[in-house]
């Protein structure tokens, strides 16, 4: 799209698995671990993103958004810290991301051969939403989880990009 001098792109994109269903060994019964995080090759059943670039003279700003469902965190330990606790959903997560840059592009090379450069910041989960989280051994004195599929524990982050063409 286009609005005067700014272009505007936009993305979203869903996903949902219809069936995931494994069997251990031959002749055993198929199960289907989606929606519980603590199986290997379990996942979410629903996730989603979505985002928006401005661009500008050189100048760009992106809104990104990322969505993960709720899910199961099944074979948890019980307060006795042996295995049988109960399960525990960790609820749906959704963050934000903001990204701001500048790209300079030379018709000649300039100092030392220099094309073109690039600075870039980015603000990584925007809201400093944190994902649930869950203790592993039944209580608040355990050990605490997280799962890199669902999100970063390190809440909202920043990073500085400078990128130079030759």
């Amino acid at each position: 799209y286009t609005l005067g001098d700014v272009e505007l792109l936009d993305s979203l994109g869903v996903s949902r698995p219809l069936q995931h269903d494994i069997s251990a060994q031959p002749g055993a019964p198929f199960v289907s671990p989606l929606g519980d995080l603590t199986q290997p090759s379990g996942g979410f059943k629903w996730r989603g993103t979505a985002g928006l670039t401005a661009m500008w003279q050189g100048f760009d700003a992106t809104v990104q958004s990322r969505y993960l469902g709720s899910i199961t965190a099944s074979n948890q330990f019980a307060a006795n810290g042996l295995p049988g606790g109960p399960n525990r959903e960790v609820p749906a997560h959704l963050e934000f991301d903001l990204t701001l840059g500048y790209n300079a592009t030379y018709d000649q090379a300039q100092f030392a051969g220099l094309k073109g450069w690039r600075a870039q910041l980015a603000v990584t989960n925007v809201m400093d939403d944190l994902p649930g989280i869950f203790f592993t051994n039944g209580n608040s004195v355990g050990t605490a989880a997280w799962n890199t599929k669902y999100g970063s524990p390190f809440g909202r982050t920043y990073s500085a990009t400078l990128t130079a063409r030759f």
